[in-house]
């Protein structure tokens, strides 16, 4: 006679009452129940749920406010153990993160397609910020220096902080220059370093300067302006 889970059956202790084969197919698992599985079946556990909504989400809200301070003390002990198992997991699942990866980026599709004309609204509006104009720039930049083989790549915030090194004013000429105003000049300019392997787009290679230092100077190497009255 055949022992094994699947060769046996599992009466639902639920309303439905039914004797259904003792497999994960029809309840839920569980450690301490007969078989390994839940005393009743998914359909009237679904129904149960189904039933009583408010109930149970009501009560997952209070546990969380009553384990939450608890919940983040257990994290912050723990959190080494739990990045080394999630990292070992998704190395053993490769193919169901991949799959839920591919759901994500599907759905988002869908959505974004689906409230197209919200998201040209957003964007332009976001665009006339001055952050908006500050990170569409750099999305500029950068993508111009991959298509021109390039090395290097910086964000918004760093010609922010850049801005405030050079205390408001001009690399070149040392003038106010108003935030919005500037320009962001490659000292390296990405038409002569092309294919090489400096990386002239990172922000180490970057200056601000006001538009009429920067169109003068046009692609030059620093030395070879003298107008400019800097080397580097």
């Amino acid at each position: 006679m055949d022992d094994s889970p699947h060769a046996s059956t599992k009466r639902c202790t639920g309303p439905c009452g039914r004797t259904l084969p003792a497999t994960p197919e029809y309840f839920t698992r569980a450690k301490l129940g007969k078989y390994g599985l839940d005393a009743t079946c998914k359909d009237c556990e679904k129904r149960y749920r189904q039933e009583h909504k408010t109930e149970i989400a009501e009560q997952k809200r209070r546990y969380r406010q009553e384990h939450s301070e608890e919940q983040k003390q257990y994290n912050i002990a723990h959190s080494e153990e739990k990045r080394e198992y999630n990292k070992r997991y998704r190395q053993e699942h490769p193919e169901y993160f991949r799959e839920k990866e591919l759901q994500r980026r599907e759905w988002h599709k869908s959505y974004r397609e689906a409230h197209k004309d919200y998201y040209q609204e957003w964007h332009r509006q976001y665009r006339q910020t001055e952050k908006g104009k500050m990170v569409e720039l750099t999305t500029v930049h950068n993508r111009r220096s991959r298509k021109m083989a390039v090395k290097g790549t910086y964000t918004a915030q760093q010609i922010r902080q850049q801005y405030d090194r050079q205390k408001g004013k001009c690399y070149y000429c040392h003038k106010k220059v108003e935030w919005g105003k500037h320009h962001i000049d490659h000292t390296f300019p990405l038409s002569r370093v092309a294919g090489t392997d400096i990386p002239a787009n990172d922000i180490s290679y970057l200056v601000l300067t006001c538009p009429t230092c920067n169109r003068s100077k046009h692609n030059k190497f620093p030395w070879e302006w003298p107008e400019g009255g800097r080397l580097l």
